[in-house]
């Protein structure tokens, strides 16, 4: 389960069931993590919408997020619209900054919950 967070990224919950619960039981399980996610998915019939709540001040708040060159192998941090150096920040906290596929998105949740 999963919700749309600050600007469209995509917060997804430690939450796993084969029943659809109430948004609010989501919505008060922890979060996973917090990824970008292209547009185009949520467009697709793909993911049900199951409600609809304000969102948890966590939630909608700027995320930072990290990019690594791949030539360089140098580091940045991406937030509100600007790289900037990485100094004393611990970037294992961070997501990559990346727009993830619908398909990779799920892909990291089962393997989180089958515990790989």
């Amino acid at each position: 389960f999963a919700r749309i967070a600050h600007k469209g990224d995509l917060a997804c919950y430690e939450i796993i069931s084969d029943a659809i619960p109430p948004i609010e039981t989501v919505a008060r399980a922890s979060v996973l993590f917090t990824v970008g996610v292209n547009y185009d998915e949520f467009a697709t019939d793909r993911w049900k919408v199951i409600g609809h709540m304000p969102l948890e001040a966590h939630l909608n708040k700027p995320q930072k997020f990290y990019r690594r060159d791949v030539i360089t192998g140098a580091i940045d941090i991406y937030f509100e619209g600007k790289f900037m150096p990485v100094t004393n920040e611990d970037i294992s906290k961070l997501e990559v900054l990346a727009a993830w596929s619908a398909e990779n998105v799920e892909a990291r949740l089962r393997k989180h919950f089958a515990q790989r």
